[in-house]
């Protein structure tokens, strides 16, 4: 029997895609063809079961299909009745429900469905659109009704309704099947990342499940990472299945490309040193594998090569060095090369080159050359080169280049010029070396853009500009790849790596360092060992236990490696065995337990062995006791780990009183202890009323939006006037640990201050002019209450603010606040500088002040409150004033406003001049104002 003509124009009007002239004419077909409604029936039900709406027609169409309800009721009642025939429960599921597929598949991921699982090769579409796959509505509605969700969301995927698959995908259990269909449906949006997380994710439950291993190759190789991708397609080519294999054998080929030139740079090094100590030249392919050091190979051959012979013979070398940049760069040196100036100076300059020579003997050499004339420039060139006296001899070096034009060398003296000018870390470098890298473009010079691009990077991060940062930190890693300088790379990667750590993009940064750990093979084996305790750290964040046991190197550390053990992976090796509570874990554990010895003066052994169940509380509470005074920063680390882990084991044994006196809570009317110790979160609270308590496990991924206290907890705390929180990190200056109507404040580790004994003498500093052109100066108006002092314009430089602030009693900072991410001292102020270019206030400067007035402290700038990734104590900017002495210390971790600020701060000072205290100005304030950023307003005493 013929198909009805209609069935598309069906189609189309459920899909509302109908011009509403057509509308009459589908209806009245619809009312008397069955094929017609059938059709209608599979998708009324289809949509309904993927869908919250009622089982009727879409609402964002209703108006237009009511004359169908009634017919679209009775045909979904038609298709009921017709699949009942098709049992929800069989032996083998995939003859429950037969659907036929196209010969060619649309997406490249793989799905977990059964009916997907036999291979078919993927279409090719010349275009850039996502190519789809046509399954008929009925086979859709009989997978749904059969319950057969993860061949639907693999069908769905394939005919483009990606919405509807995940919403489906969505509400299965979180087992191995269901992450990698999720990870299969994110490479289909074009989310590597995220395909990447759910991938790993579905790997750690079921490290057989092929699916998640192709789903983890395409991820990798879409986010750049050739050695994971190699690696998940080698493991898919030896389980033979039919088709896939083959795929992935080609798959596994293409990215060998991409990873055996870097294999083999230690062969090609040696061939190098070889060329330079005389041997055969390089060729046209090292040019191609490796243009950087073939380069620099040259070069050094160049100026040791002692007769016309021997330059001749080089020649070929240069012009494939030459070739395609549309210069003579290469061969020009032949040309400056004197054999006869090279051999009189030969002895020193391979003494200089070899490093065995003395500093000054270097610098006679090149007081030599000099007297030679130009004739001893390429020499003389070399030998400032390799003595590294660049940036000691920027005239000099100028002079000798500026005539050759050489890329290779004007982009070396441009970079040191704005290194002497500027030094490594100041910002007004920034634009003038974009400058820079933008002229690296074309000049077949990837070396030396990739150290511009990493200059550039850690600028960026100097400043916490993440995006920044991560953006130069990656030029610099295709520069350096296409450079193909395995170091450098490697240095690039680890920083891109530790950026997207900081991120919390846990899953992508421990893919970063599994293609570094496969890409340096037996380089660098001290490196390996520590990105191998970093990985498993990363996985213990996501709660990754299979992955953080797979990374863990073992204990004993090979003498090649030249380090001693590591105290990281000793409290990874521990943390594993207190989660799985396996033999096997527990007897790892113990094996990094030997070899902790003495260290952090015998702390870790003890604490670990409590924290691996065969230590006691006891010996860990003497432990962290005596070592109470200890200025030793392992020991500090160590002991925070003890006392993090005997607040969990008194939460979990509900001990409240001792949570409360471990954490060394002050002794305020109301006070709070949170703590969290892995995927554990304690917090006990004291009042009047007594002593509560909760102990809960909460994903470690989760916790960053997870309310660290429950509402019932919250309660306990509503009639107090004065609530002390001691946060242990990372708890310790997150601004929504109670809710912001509350009078709380974070307890630092500094002794308590007392206020009133100075006369009262306010301070306001505003208008500080840092030389960072990206911080626009900062508003300040009329204040409401005026200052006594003014420390205003270029007077704010650090020592000055500094000085005015050591008697004060109440002190307001108006200037911009810099959060740095990766640095000891999470923030500093940005003021005016000092003679010799110095502008930033940090923790470290203001900790060793002595602020004799107890001030009240306000720090109206941007991000004050970051806090430092420290485990062993709770430091930020604020706690540095509070160790300086300073009573109490007002701070957010967000932007601050110029439009807003000074209503906000005026209010401030005025509740707190008429003697409210400073913690129940800020809730009155929180609790009052409209501006998100005010809830972020944090007091740390």
């Amino acid at each position: 029997m013929a198909e009805c003509e209609h069935l598309e124009r069906t189609s189309a009007y459920f899909d509302g895609a109908l011009e509403a002239s057509e509308e009459a004419a589908a209806v009245q077909h619809l009312a008397g063809c069955a094929e017609c409604q059938a059709l209608l029936g599979d998708a009324v039900a289809l949509h309904a079961a993927l869908s919250d709406a009622p089982r009727v027609v879409p609402a964002r169409t209703r108006s237009r299909r009511w004359p169908l309800v009634a017919i679209a009721t009775t045909a979904l009642a038609a298709a009921s009745v017709a699949l009942v025939v098709w049992p929800r429960e069989k032996a083998n599921p995939v003859d429950a429900v037969a659907i036929e597929l196209p010969s060619q598949r649309a997406s490249e991921a793989r799905f977990t469905g059964p009916r997907f699982a036999p291979y078919r090769p993927r279409a090719v579409v010349r275009s850039d659109q996502q190519p789809v796959e046509s399954i008929s509505l009925a086979s859709l509605s009989r997978l749904e009704q059969a319950g057969e969700q993860h061949d639907l969301i693999a069908a769905l995927a394939a005919t483009g309704d990606l919405r509807r698959a995940n919403q489906l995908v969505s509400a299965l259990p979180d087992d191995a099947r269901t992450s990698s269909d999720r990870s299969a449906l994110a490479l289909s949006a074009g989310d590597a990342e995220a395909a990447l997380a759910h991938a790993q994710h579905a790997l750690g439950l079921d490290s057989k499940l092929a699916a998640a291993r192709w789903n983890l190759g395409l991820a990798a190789d879409r986010l750049g990472l050739p050695y994971v991708a190699r690696g998940a397609f080698t493991e898919l080519d030896v389980l033979h299945e039919p088709g896939w294999s083959d795929e992935s054998r080609e798959r596994r080929r293409a990215r060998e490309a991409d990873t055996t030139v870097e294999e083999g740079f230690a062969a090609f090094l040696a061939r190098g040193t070889a060329m330079v100590d005389g041997g055969t030249p390089l060729t046209a392919t090292d040019v191609e594998r490796y243009p950087a050091q073939t380069r620099i190979n040259f070069y050094d051959a160049v100026r040791v090569a002692v007769d016309r012979p021997r330059l001749e013979a080089l020649r070929p070398l240069a012009a494939a060095l030459d070739a395609g940049t549309g210069a003579t760069f290469a061969q020009d040196a032949l040309g400056r090369s004197d054999p006869a100036i090279t051999a009189k100076y030969a002895a020193a300059y391979r003494a200089v080159f070899a490093q065995t020579a003395a500093a000054a003997e270097a610098s006679r050499l090149i007081d030599q050359l000099r007297a030679e004339g130009r004739a001893g420039d390429l020499l003389r060139l070399g030998t400032i080169i390799m003595s590294s006296q660049v940036a000691s001899r920027l005239e000099e070096v100028r002079a000798i280049v500026k005539p050759w034009n050489d890329p290779w060398f004007t982009l070396l003296l441009d970079r040191e010029e704005l290194r002497a000018l500027y030094g490594a870390t100041d910002q007004r470098a920034a634009a003038p070396l974009a400058d820079v890298l933008a002229r690296c473009s074309g000049l077949h010079v990837e070396y030396r853009c990739g150290q511009i691009a990493a200059d550039l990077a850690e600028l960026a991060l100097a400043r916490d500009d993440m995006s920044a940062a991560e953006a130069f930190a990656r030029k610099s890693v295709a520069h350096y790849r296409a450079a193909m300088m395995p170091v450098q790379l490697g240095r690039q990667r680890a920083l891109v790596a530790e950026l997207h750590r900081l991120q919390g993009r846990t899953a992508l940064a421990r893919a970063e360092l599994e293609d570094m750990i496969l890409a340096s093979g037996d380089r660098d084996c001290a490196g390996v060992r520590y990105a191998r305790i970093t990985q498993a750290e990363l996985a213990i964040v996501d709660g990754e236990w299979g992955a953080a046991r797979a990374a863990l190197p073992p204990a004993s550390v090979p003498a090649e490696c030249g380090q001693g053990v590591d105290i990281l992976g000793i409290a990874a090796a521990v943390d594993i065995a207190r989660a799985t509570r396996s033999a096997e874990d527990r007897a790892v554990a113990d094996a990094w337990l030997a070899h902790a010895g003495t260290l952090a003066e015998g702390g870790i052994a003890t604490i670990g062995a409590f924290r691996a169940g065969k230590g006691t509380a006891a010996a860990t509470t003497e432990w962290v006791s005596g070592h109470a005074k200890s200025r030793d920063q392992d020991v500090a680390a160590a002991r925070a780990w003890g006392i993090a882990t005997l607040v969990d084991d008194a939460g979990e044994r509900e001990a409240w009183d001792e949570v409360i006196r471990t954490a060394q809570v002050p002794d305020t009317a109301c006070g709070v202890v949170a703590s969290v110790d892995d995927d554990r979160i304690t917090v006990a609270v004291r009042t009047s009323a007594g002593l509560f308590g909760e102990h809960r496990r909460v994903p470690v991924r989760a916790q960053a939006t997870t309310p660290v206290m429950s509402p019932a907890l919250v309660a306990k705390l509503a009639a107090c006037t004065d609530i002390a929180v001691v946060a242990r990190p990372p708890l310790h200056g997150r601004f929504d640990l109670l809710p912001a109507e509350l009078p709380w404040w974070f307890a630092g580790d500094s002794a308590p201050r007392i206020a009133g004994i100075a006369a009262p003498r306010s301070v306001v500093v505003a208008d500080a002019h840092p030389p960072d052109p990206g911080l626009p100066p900062v508003g300040f108006g009329s204040p409401a209450m005026p200052y006594d002092v003014q420390v205003t314009g270029t007077s704010a430089t650090p020592s000055k603010v500094l000085a005015a602030l050591r008697d004060a009693t109440y002190a307001q900072l108006d200037v911009h606040g810099v959060s740095i991410a990766m640095r000891p001292e999470a923030a500093y102020l940005a003021l005016s500088p000092e003679p010799d270019g110095r502008y930033e206030l940090r923790a470290d400067a203001v900790a060793a002040t002595k602020l004799r007035g107890a001030p009240v402290i306000v720090l109206a700038a941007c991000r004050a409150a970051s806090v430092a990734p420290y485990l062993r104590q709770r430091w930020s900017l604020p706690d540095a004033f509070v160790s300086a002495g300073a009573q109490a210390v007002v701070a957010v971790d967000v932007t601050i406003p110029d439009a807003d600020a000074h209503i906000v701060f005026d209010e401030l000072r005025r509740r707190v001049a008429t003697g409210v205290p400073v913690a129940t100005a800020v809730a009155a304030l929180r609790a009052s104002a409209g501006a998100p950023w005010v809830k972020h307003l944090m007091v740390f005493r």
